[in-house]
């Protein structure tokens, strides 16, 4: 972290080849280095970050890590920050990544889609590198970064665990998204963040007598000490002030400031004025350069230019980088040149360097000088700018697109135009920044800019009901879609998009009851759904006629309202854009989408195994397609039909996989954490669920009918598991009531009924027992899955058994379990029933065989307080109890299969289930059982607790 004298070396006044001095007062930096190198080869990667002052010396900490790393045979990337090159995509990344973004296949995926694709390739190619030889990433000047380079170091920096990869880090402290950063991994300890000290007065004296000779005087050191204040770069240039001069003004506080940039200029002093030229261009330029540009900026002719450039070097100022590229030896000295020079000498060469670059069609490297020179109103800037954005915004960095088009507005001042506006609004609802999209249309439909056209209000309307939806304000986007379909000005080509978000954003907010209504007002204004309405899905084996987004949209409505007539068209939508490879990645809501519609549908039916295959292979489509983030709703769906299947710890890991690699917007988020919820409900985990329940409570898309439900049916299972039956009773009593306000006529949407019948009998309330058996009867005969008839059967025989009819009780609970069922969760929970009711009623011994059973199911899946009870239960029957851990110990990592210690291993270091699928040559749902019985035996939740508490198991700390 900190210093060393040989950074001179490679610096100001330091010719190349002489010797370089020995590092002073480093030794903590050094060791800090030293042990995050040797973690890294034993497989233990980490992050170290080094900041401090320009001039500390943090470069020569970088070169030291270099040194480290040859000397241990690791493979290294490197990276340097530069001024000028925070406004370009990536740039920083793509030194030591290479280029992430720019392979990945044309689509017309939203930004953050691109984004997804690129850390999904920086991951790979890191963890691809990593398995050949230990890494280590030196990055130097972050704070010269670009900020989605930044952000992409973060998402790695929070994987290194488990690999063998060391990761170091410097930068100074402002600009300040670099330290943010660092210090955000160091809270999460995945990193450390040293602050390098500066030289002491000692240190300080050795460096002066060093360069200028042993008779300096105490009192002269202690004035360049007062003036360089430990600063290593600036006691050398001290100590050759001293050594020229023979003394030092005395320091007057104030003004230090001056004499320190006076002793970086000293270096400049004598150089021809075609030198000064080249060093002020290319100060302008950054610290690293090419010639060709540092010659245009400078307007030389070629020979002064030459001669000037050639003085440079020979100074030590610059040094030739070989390709026609050259750099400052420090960028101190940089930093000075630019601070010397007047406003209007900084606005003239910034200004030819955006002319130079603009020539040469580089838009990323024009724009920043276009900023720099201040050139508002410059139309040409303007275009610039705007089109840097833009090119940013398609290679997924998204930060710097969104810097970019706020400048190009900025420089474009009052005159901005309407279509400039509505681009930055548009990147800002493509970025997830729905907040700031929303203000961003409000704005434009407001007072005080040009009257805009009667297609671009309609345009801009349509834009800003969409990013009220994604925040969650259902009802203001009903408004403005109620009115935008109602314009008799509308073309027939624009209705039918519109009504099918429309149709989607009353499903979000009222269910199906809801948006089948809206279907129908859009069939009762002539246009029917099945018809000609929007865009056909056709294929040469489609077996019967045309399939349309809107009519697939209204079976998949239907269904879930209980009618499952159109379960086939849903199925042959599917298989329609399966074989054309479709899917819509820019679909602004995408859960419309043929793939997401019939992979729901078959959770919904039972169809399993054919739903899980779907979602698999359409989501690795959408993301080889470079639009992962369409993939979500797909995700949340496959989770869904494995908490249906009796995976808990699945869906908690999947769950975990989605959180960490997506920011979800106010749509997506409450379903995956509901989804979540219920499986740690299932877990025993019902304090952390009910607090998820009461964060998604609180936020807006908390609202909408599927969180909503889904969180209550959560609430009655915490209430039933915390052995409170009367309260889990009447949470279902409202359960019943949000079933039939949302018109729910499916019993798996979400699946509550056995819940709800459980909770009331356990509370005594036959009647609503009873009304809830015949509500899952009146359903049983028109759909194809089979739970709702086995959860209507027990039913019928714990109200009989309530009922002290034996006999029928006993009948029931048998010709329900004799069922062949798809969710063994929810029969270990009627054999739990069952098994009670025969203990109860004196025949211990039937009671032990269905006890035991439950009990192995439960204990398999996870479920612990389903599996409590049927221990308890086992107990009370006199069945033998398993030995088991004691409370709170641990299985060993000693006890875990070798593909499950693989895995756990895998899983520290942030890989997703994917990932490892692919790294392991298994498939997804292997690793997922890995996963899920290695989470048993260690007694962890979430790989989040797997990396904390990982020197616990013996994986490295």
């Amino acid at each position: 972290m900190a210093d060393t004298q040989g950074e001179e070396e490679k610096h100001v006044g330091i010719r190349p080849g002489q010797h370089r001095s020995r590092l002073r007062e480093r030794e903590a930096e050094l060791g800090e280095l030293a042990a995050t190198m040797a973690a890294a080869r034993r497989g233990n990667g980490h992050a170290v970050f080094f900041t401090g002052r320009a001039g500390m010396g943090k470069s020569v900490l970088i070169e030291a890590a270099r040194d480290m790393a040859a000397d241990a045979a690791m493979l290294t990337l490197s990276a340097r920050g530069e001024v000028m090159e925070r406004d370009l995509p990536f740039a920083f990344a793509e030194e030591f990544l290479g280029d992430a973004g720019r392979g990945q296949p044309a689509s017309p995926g939203d930004p953050l889609s691109r984004r997804a694709f690129v850390y999904d390739v920086a991951r790979s190619r890191l963890r691809e590198w990593a398995r050949s030889a230990p890494l280590a990433i030196l990055l130097d000047d972050m704070q010269w970064a670009d900020p989605d380079s930044i952000s992409l170091v973060a998402f790695l920096g929070r994987r290194l665990a488990g690999l063998p990869v060391a990761l170091v880090g410097t930068m100074r402290p402002w600009p300040a998204a670099g330290l943010s950063m660092a210090r955000s991994l160091a809270g999460e300890g995945t990193a450390r963040v040293l602050d390098v000290s500066p030289l002491s007065a000692a240190a300080t004296g050795e460096v002066v007598r060093e360069v200028a000779g042993d008779s300096v005087p105490p009192d002269l050191i202690r004035r360049a000490f007062d003036v360089a204040r430990g600063n290593p770069l600036l006691t050398r240039a001290v100590a050759h002030s001293i050594a020229r001069e023979g003394s030092l003004p005395e320091p007057d506080v104030p003004a230090l400031g001056g004499l320190r940039q006076v002793l970086l200029l000293s270096y400049l002093v004598g150089l021809p004025p075609p030198a000064l030229e080249c060093a002020r261009a290319a100060a302008i330029l950054g610290g690293r350069v090419r010639l060709a540009a540092v010659e245009a900026v400078a307007a030389l002719s070629p020979d002064a230019f030459a001669s000037g450039f050639d003085a440079l070097v020979g100074a030590g100022i610059l040094q030739p980088g070989g390709h026609g590229w050259a750099e400052f030896s420090h960028e101190l000295l940089a930093d000075a040149l630019r601070d010397d020079m007047a406003p209007a000498q900084r606005r003239l060469l910034h200004a030819r360097a955006f002319r130079y670059y603009a020539g040469l069609g580089d838009a990323a490297a024009a724009a920043p000088h276009a900023l720099a020179a201040d050139l508002s109103g410059d139309d040409r800037a303007v275009t610039v700018v705007a089109e840097a954005g833009v090119r940013a915004l398609t290679r997924g960095a998204v930060q710097v697109a969104l810097a970019q088009l706020a400048a190009a507005v900025e420089l474009a001042g009052p005159a901005a135009s309407a279509q400039l506006l509505l681009r930055q609004a548009d990147a800002l609802l493509a970025a997830g920044r729905t907040a700031d999209a929303l203000a961003a249309y409000q704005r434009l439909l407001g007072p005080g800019l040009r009257p805009l056209s009667h297609q671009m209000i309609r345009d801009v309307r349509a834009k800003m009901a969409r990013a009220q939806a994604h925040t969650g304000r259902l009802d203001e986007a009903l408004a403005v879609y109620d009115e935008l379909v109602r314009d008799p000005g509308l073309p027939a080509g624009e209705l039918v998009p519109l009504w099918l978000e429309r149709a989607h954003v009353v499903w979000e907010k009222d269910g199906p009851a809801g948006a089948q209504a809206a279907l129908e007002d859009l069939a009762a204004g002539g246009l029917q759904p099945g018809g000609g309405g929007g865009a056909t899905l056709t294929a040469p084996s489609a077996p019967t006629g045309p399939l349309t987004p809107l009519g697939l949209a209204g079976s998949y409505f239907r269904l879930q309202a209980g009618d499952p007539a159109g379960l086939e068209d849903l199925k042959r939508g599917a298989a329609i854009a399966g074989q054309a490879a479709a899917g819509s990645p820019g679909q602004a809501l995408p859960s419309l989408n043929a793939f997401p519609l019939y992979a729901s549908a078959c959770g919904m039916t039972e169809r399993y195994e054919e739903g899980l295959q779907l979602t698999e292979q359409a989501a690795e489509r959408l993301r080889s397609a470079g639009s992962p983030w369409s993939a979500i709703p797909l995700m949340i769906t496959r989770l869904g039909i494995l908490l249906y299947q009796g995976f808990p710890l699945r869906v908690v890991a999947g769950a975990d996989d989605i959180e960490e690699e997506f920011g979800l917007d106010a749509l997506m988020r409450p379903p995956l954490l509901a989804v979540k919820a219920w499986a740690l409900a299932w877990l025993g985990r019902t304090g952390d669920a009910a607090g998820i329940c009461d964060a998604v409570q609180r936020m807006r898309g908390g609202q909408s009918w599927f969180a909503a439900l889904t969180l209550a049916t959560v609430r009655g299972e915490i209430l039933l598991a915390r052995h409170r039956p009367a309260d889990a009773a009447q949470v279902y009593a409202d359960v019943e009531k949000l079933v039939a306000r949302f018109g729910v006529g499916e019993p798996c949407v979400p699946a509550w009924a056995g819940g709800a019948v459980e909770a009331a009998l356990a509370a005594g309330q036959r009647e609503q027992a009873e009304r809830v058996v015949a509500w899952l009867e009146d359903r049983d005969p028109a759909l194809p899955c089979r739970w709702p008839r086995m959860t209507a059967v027990a039913g019928r025989a714990g109200i009989a058994a309530a009922a002290g009819d034996s006999d029928t009780a006993d009948r029931l609970y048998r010709e329900a379990l004799a069922m062949p069922s798809a969710r063994p969760l929810d029969r270990a929970r009627i054999q739990l029933r069952y098994g009670t009711w025969l203990r109860r009623s004196q025949q211990p011994l039937r009671a032990r065989a269905v006890l035991a059973e439950a009990l192995q199911v439960a204990e398999e899946r996870g479920a612990a307080g389903l599996a409590g009870q049927a221990r308890a239960e086992l107990s009370a029957a006199g069945g033998r109890r398993r030995r088991q851990h004691p409370a709170g110990e641990l299985n060993p990592a000693g006890e875990l299969t070798a593909q499950e210690s693989r895995v756990v291993r895998l899983a520290i270091t942030g890989a997703t289930t994917r990932e490892m699928a692919r790294e392991m040559l298994v498939s997804v749902r292997t690793v997922e059982t890995h996963l899920a019985r290695a989470y048993r035996k260690l007694g962890v939740g979430s790989k989040a607790e797997l990396r904390q508490r990982r020197a616990e198991f013996g994986l490295g700390g």
